[in-house]
């Protein structure tokens, strides 16, 4: 799984270093899910501030099977609006991590997470964005600590949801603390990590 020359020249506008190998090394943790991969396709895509390095990835087990639905995509951009501070900057766009349902609640994606984070900071990006969907809406804010990106909007929304089930209707202070019930009453969810 090598970094093309074009998308490796692409890369090297980033703060960080960056090398060849970085997908492989980053991807080929140990774990028993994690037996082999395949870099399904990497592609320098759009133009101007739009311009952003898209990779998929596929993780097979020892079978052979498939792990994940689709392939684990991300993209990179070099210099997109922040949402912690109002200035732009190098940020990954978490754009699907979908685990098949046979292989959830094995630590997979708490691997895939880790693995992933040392190469964003190599990089030195800022933030990691993704629009939850699924069980990502609980596992993201509960479990990796991002937030909501627009949280004034989704304190508004929880208000009306426990006026509903006349519960308190005072959102909590922090978002890993909303109810299960609440986040995945929602088709998705905007959120954002501070690396």
């Amino acid at each position: 799984m090598v970094l093309s020359a074009t998308n490796l020249r692409w890369l090297e506008q980033l703060p960080g270093s960056v090398a060849a190998d970085d997908l492989d090394v980053t991807y080929s943790f140990p774990h028993e899910l994690n037996h082999s991969r395949e870099l399904a396709k990497q592609i320098l895509q759009g133009s101007g501030d739009d311009e952003n390095l898209l990779w998929h990835i596929q993780i097979y087990n020892a079978d052979g099977e498939k792990v994940l639905k689709a392939p684990l995509s991300r993209k990179i951009y070099a210099s997109t609006p922040l949402r912690a501070v109002r200035e732009n900057g190098p940020v990954v766009y978490n754009a699907l991590f979908l685990v098949n349902e046979r292989f959830k609640r094995q630590g997979l994606a708490k691997r895939v997470y880790t693995a992933e984070g040392r190469l964003y900071k190599k990089w030195r990006l800022r933030e990691v964005h993704l629009n939850a969907r699924e069980d990502g809406l609980v596992v993201w804010v509960k479990s990796f600590g991002f937030l909501p990106r627009l949280p004034a909007v989704l304190a508004t929304e929880y208000e009306d949801w426990a006026q509903r089930r006349r519960m308190d209707p005072t959102p909590p202070s922090r978002p890993a603390d909303y109810p299960e019930e609440f986040l995945r009453s929602r088709d998705t969810l905007d959120l954002y990590k501070v690396i």
